[in-house]
């Protein structure tokens, strides 16, 4: 992925590789709050919230945003957004429109933000840490260093869909900790994957045949 906050953060490097089917830019913000105001009014309950200071109740889920209030979201959105863009267009040595024309939190395919200059090539983790390598003037013999040292379930999934070994990777899990009967089909991701990246959907199923 290169896309929002992650991407806000890689902008600054020298070079940004996503698969072509991974989701790129997004280079937008949103706000807002979720008011359980009339919820709780229908169910009959009357919260009160005590505050000193004006709109120190903004984030409050029990209120709903005032006039002013929403304002003063919408401005700090705005301000957010701009300072977005202009990082983005500082990493990528392109001027604020030439961004803003493909950002408003559009998001693109890795093909499509190649064509529009937010990425640089093709590629997942493993190229990414060759590229990083030939740039530091380091080989193989230098080791890499996973941290953390414990991943999820889901972890390691991504990490099969980002172009490792998914079959090594789950399987390497299973071994170190106890993984329910249910999810154990996962290990065999990486004969129906190989080696290239793709989307894998499972059902929340098993079906054992006897």
């Amino acid at each position: 992925m290169a896309a929002s906050g992650g991407y806000y953060i890689a902008v600054a490097g020298d070079e940004i590789l996503a698969q072509p089917s991974s989701i790129v830019g997004s280079i937008g913000v949103v706000g807002g709050k979720v008011s359980l105001a009339g919820t709780l009014d229908r169910i009959g309950v009357h919260p009160e919230t005590l505050v000193r200071g004006q709109h120190a109740a903004w984030s409050t889920l029990t209120t709903t945003f005032s006039d002013e209030e929403r304002v003063i979201i919408q401005r700090m959105m705005d301000s957010t957004y701009e300072r977005f863009v202009s990082i983005v267009a500082s990493g990528r040595g392109r001027d604020f429109a030439a961004i803003e024309a493909v950002a408003q939190g559009r998001v693109w395919s890795g093909a499509d933000g190649i064509e529009r200059g937010l990425v640089d090539g093709e590629g997942g983790l493993g190229m990414a840490i060759a590229h990083a390598r030939t740039r530091a003037g380091v080989d193989e013999s230098v080791p890499i260093v996973e941290w953390p040292e414990t991943r999820t379930l889901l972890d390691l999934v991504a990490e099969g869909m980002a172009g490792r070994s998914p079959e090594a990777d789950v399987r390497a899990m299973a071994a170190r900790m106890a993984v329910p009967d249910a999810l154990r089909p996962l290990a065999s991701l990486g004969t129906v994957l190989g080696e290239r990246p793709h989307v894998a959907v499972s059902m929340p199923i098993a079906l054992v045949i006897r």
